[in-house]
């Protein structure tokens, strides 16, 4: 099927659909149903059907019930939640003199009970909005009368984001939030590409749904979680909210953590557990709190345990679960005394606790209990699983998850836990999006730097590539150390080179780093060299536990310096601050390099011996997803990989893992540079042959172009940084390449600029802006970016001002492309003021084009036809008339009906735009004078469809 048509694109959603169950009614047929009210997003008439046959409510039962789903929307998450609640478990429904009933909205039991509609071009309106069209949605899912999905669409040369974009745009307070308060699941496609999310999901984090069977985006998402019955399961077992602070999240199950689940339920069902791997950073503990969920409604009476090796993993775990709905109470096991009363309590549905409590459990009673195990396989705690097993008996099924992939040796030995029943490999996650590529740079130090020409020879390799201010402010840092401490040890070097780093790639950006030191007393160190520095806000989190590593006065000093610093919130405040990016760099020895999601780590500095778990857990630390992050940075001290010449298992560090668990774990930071080069190449090749600035810009108009531009600008930008930060790509580049580096960024930077003004629209790369501005201050000094915050407001008598400095042409542009676009509102309201002012558009356009005017006059005659414009507006009677007799939401109400009546003759060739013109022209005139209020929707509806009726007679039809 042709999928650059959008209709081809709206008609095999429909038809997939249908196939799987769904019934289609018509755009008339729904509006009936909710009594073409366009402010009500629910069927009342098929909610009211479901609740009368299933429940025999009398009327005002009815009206109680219905009432329970309109509360007013103070947040749209809160609402959204609120909603979930009562669709998920139902409401008690009390009236005096009669017995309590619980009452559901939909039967998850018996799906078949439940009415499953679709209908496309959904119009809703919303009362607090002073926008006068109506919104709507391409295509909505009902699940009796209640709106659960939402569909918008796009072709595929526009692309799935843009259909996200306008997801996201609807569940604006201006918009229609009254209708995302019901919603479950947004879908996004574009025919060739499909992607979902739920509500407020930002865009970077909607997901493709794959599995085996196809390619077929469409019929995949639709087959496995849109088909009826799947998506009572999907909103009940795999949607759920997480809260953390003041901030609360709602979240979709990704593709593998659902099959993950089903093969877990399946093994269960089949009397044994497993091992289930699931890459860092894919959602392993999301996924385990989906399953605790299901598990606890397939088994009420089952115990659920989840087991982790580590303090800082079983909080992080407790947070997760503390903070979301619909679980059972959790209980934390303090000490293994504690975890045998708990074990024993038959009111205890929920555990968390460490697998080393499990070593001295007595007289556990026998019951099914569910132990879920995190980076259960470790070789190291072998004795301790089986010990477990032993202790809670032969109802105990043992789920294991781990984050790493498996060492070869142990693959042969995890036939205990009942075999691997679903991978994830880093590979996929990488290719999905699930998490970014790592890059990794070599900087490795000798342990020893006492030579002085050794460190003279570092001093040059610091500032490789740097201009001449650069290189004497490092000097002055350099001479600032030398000062303190007579001479620069290896630690010292490495502080000042991690310093400048930082400055120069992320300091006032969105992101922050983390460097792993090898022992607690060099953590200290490369704080206290910091603070001397400082340059950076820099915190340190250390375990406390005496006597692990030193011994004598390095323990003393170190315990005496972090005692400085420690108080009883000061880790959790560090951990805070770090994540709302209050911290530049986070130093750790092993604390925190595991269980840690910081999404604004972008860079780990290593100075640390790593290896196998420890190495793959470390460096996830930087692999989480954030808005504009297209990449985590691993800058290695100590070698561990050195040149990433050869295949990663070749390592020592790497050398336990099979080759082929290792794909796509880390790249060579020297693809960067390849990449930039052939970023630009298809830049130039955008524009190839357009000299003029203005026929640059105008083939931005094409919306899949400007989105395709928008996207290599904003990779070539990030290339530029990632090649510019990095020591070697930097010293690799000639004084000419340079020079093309910044002339190319700069040129395509102000083209995006002056596209903002032509076209008064949004071309900003919002997420990627402060870096940017970083890149231009650090490296190539051409001043501040021109940001285009909101649409240029054409009326406003500063717009020359907010324009900037843009030739007259490109602002003469502007105005008449921002003109156009309020021009347009009027085709039905006021088509003689639409006529009227888009005859003077083409007239200017054309005179300017035929070289009859200068800039300077097209500028003029554009400034004064929007003044013009805006008079006319405020003289016209109709927009007084409307406004004085009418609510802008009753003028919506109109325009959508029209707008849904039109639609029905879209392929008859004679209903063309006068014939809409002229019916829009003689309702608004000759019916409306008449109307105080419209309350009679239905009469204006047949009203319309008598003049479409006249108007289409006439011309033979």
């Amino acid at each position: 099927m042709d999928f650059s048509i959008e209709s081809n694109v709206k008609a095999y959603f429909i038809d997939t659909l249908k196939d799987l169950g769904w019934q289609y009614i018509s755009e008339k047929e729904c509006n009936e149903l909710r009594q073409n009210d366009f402010n009500e997003p629910l069927l009342l008439a098929k909610l009211k059907e479901f609740l009368r046959t299933n429940y025999q409510l009398s009327d005002d039962e009815l009206i109680i019930m219905i009432n329970k789903l309109k509360a007013p929307i103070n947040s749209l998450i809160t609402a959204n939640e609120t909603i979930t609640k009562l669709i998920l478990l139902g409401e008690g429904l009390e009236q005096k003199g009669k017995p309590s009933r619980h009452i559901n909205y939909i039967d998850y039991e018996n799906p078949s009970k439940n009415s499953f509609i679709i209908t496309e071009e959904f119009s809703l309106t919303n009362a607090k909005n002073e926008l006068k069209k109506s919104t709507r949605i391409d295509l909505v899912l009902f699940v009796n009368g209640i709106p659960l999905v939402s569909i918008e669409l796009k072709n595929s040369c526009v692309g799935a984001n843009e259909a996200i974009n306008q997801l996201l745009n609807h569940q604006h307070p201006d918009r229609i939030e009254n209708f995302y308060k019901f919603i479950q699941l947004c879908v996004a496609s574009c025919g060739t590409i499909t992607k979902y999310g739920t509500t407020l999901t930002p865009s970077k984090f909607y997901n493709v749904f794959k599995d085996k069977s196809s390619d077929d985006s469409v019929k995949v998402l639709c087959n496995n979680i849109l088909k009826p019955r799947n998506l009572l399961e999907f909103i009940s077992d795999f949607i759920f909210f997480s809260k953390s602070k003041d901030k609360t999240n709602k979240i979709a199950s990704r593709y593998q953590q659902y099959f993950g689940i089903k093969e877990v339920i399946k093994a269960i069902k089949d009397k044994h557990g497993g091992l289930v791997w699931h890459t860092q950073g894919s959602g392993k503990s999301y996924t385990m709190l989906m399953l605790v969920n299901i598990l606890a409604r397939l088994n009420s009476t089952a115990q659920k345990i989840i087991i982790t090796d580590r303090i800082e993993l079983d909080e992080q775990i407790s947070a997760t679960i503390n903070g979301t709905a619909n679980l059972d109470t959790l209980h934390h096991a303090k000490n293994t005394s504690h975890l045998n009363e708990l074990l024993n309590d038959d009111g205890v549905g929920l555990i968390t606790t460490t697998i080393f409590k499990f070593s001295d459990l007595k007289d556990i009673k026998n019951r099914t209990r569910f132990i879920l195990i995190d980076e259960a396989h470790r070789s190291q705690n072998g004795e301790l699983h089986m010990q477990m097993l032993d202790n809670l008996g032969e109802n105990a099924y043992i789920i294991a998850f781990t984050g790493t992939p498996l060492l070869s040796k142990e693959k042969s030995s995890i036939a205990k836990y009942g075999g691997l029943l679903h991978t994830y490999n880093i590979g996929e996650a990488v290719e999905d999006g699930a998490i970014v590529p790592l890059l990794y740079e070599n900087k490795m130090i000798e342990l020893e730097l006492d030579d002085k020409e050794e460190l003279e020879k570092r001093f040059d390799e610091l500032t490789l590539g740097l201009s001449n201010e650069q290189k004497e402010q490092i000097k002055q840092k350099w001479a600032k150390i030398k000062k303190l401490h007579t001479s620069i040890s290896r630690l010292e070097y490495i502080a000042l080179d991690i310093n400048e780093d930082f400055k120069q790639s992320l300091k006032n950006t969105p992101f922050n780093a983390m460097l792993a030191t090898n022992s607690k007393f060099e953590a200290m160190k490369y704080y206290k060299v910091f603070k001397e520095l400082g340059d950076l806000e820099v915190r340190v989190v250390i375990s406390v536990n005496a006597g692990e590593e030193n011994e004598g006065e390095q323990e003393k000093w170190v315990s005496d310096e972090y005692a400085k610093l420690n108080h009883a919130e000061y880790e959790e405040q560090c951990k805070s601050d770090f994540k709302d990016r209050k911290v530049d760099l986070l130093i750790v020895v092993d604390k925190l390099l595991t269980g840690f999601d910081a999404p604004c780590a972008k860079k780990l500095y290593i100075d640390k011996n790593l290896k196998e778990h420890n190495l793959l857990q470390a460096i996830a630390r930087v692999n989480r997803l954030k808005e504009g992050k297209d990449e985590g940075i691993i800058v290695d001290y100590r070698g561990l990989l050195s040149e990433l010449d050869t295949t990663l298992s070749r390592y020592d560090a790497l050398s336990g893992y099979d080759e082929s668990d290792l794909v796509g774990a880390v790249f060579k930071i020297d693809g960067s540079l390849d990449d930039m080069w052939e970023s630009l190449a298809v830049l130039d090749e955008m524009f190839a042959g357009l000299d003029d600035e203005v026929e640059k810009l105008k083939v931005l108009k094409d919306l899949s172009f400007r989105d395709r531009f928008c996207k290599v600008l904003a990779r070539f930008s990030n290339l530029v940084g990632v090649v510019l930060n990095t020591r070697k790509l930097r010293a690799s580049l000639s004084e000419d390449e340079r020079e093309k580096i910044k002339e190319s960024l700069k040129k395509y930077l102000n083209l995006r600029s002056s596209a903002q003004v032509f076209y008064a629209e949004d071309f900003s790369l919002k997420e990627y802006e402060q870096s940017m501005q970083k890149l231009l201050d650090e490296h190539l000094k051409v001043g501040q970016i021109y940001t285009l915050n909101e649409p240029l407001d054409i009326l406003s008598d500063d717009f020359s001002r907010v324009a900037g400095d843009f030739s007259d042409e490109v602002k003469a542009h502007g105005k008449l492309n921002a003109l156009e676009k309020e021009v347009k509102k009027y085709e039905v309201i006021n088509p003689e003021i639409f006529v009227r002012f888009s005859a003077r558009i083409e007239e200017i356009l054309e005179d300017y084009r035929a070289k009859r005017l200068s800039e300077s006059e097209f500028y003029k005659l554009s400034c004064d036809l929007a003044k013009d414009f805006k008079k006319d507006l405020a003289d016209d009677p109709l927009e007084r008339n409307l406004a004085r007799d009418f609510d802008k939401d009753d003028v919506g109400q109109i325009i959508a009906l029209l707008d849904s009546e039109f639609s029905k003759f879209s392929n008859v060739p004679e209903f063309d735009e006068s014939i809409k013109n002229k019916i829009a022209t003689e309702l608004i005139v000759k019916m409306l004078p008449f109307l105080t209020k419209i309350n009679k929707l239905n009469d204006i509806e047949n009203y319309i469809n008598s003049l479409i009726k006249i108007y289409l007679g006439k011309r033979g039809r």
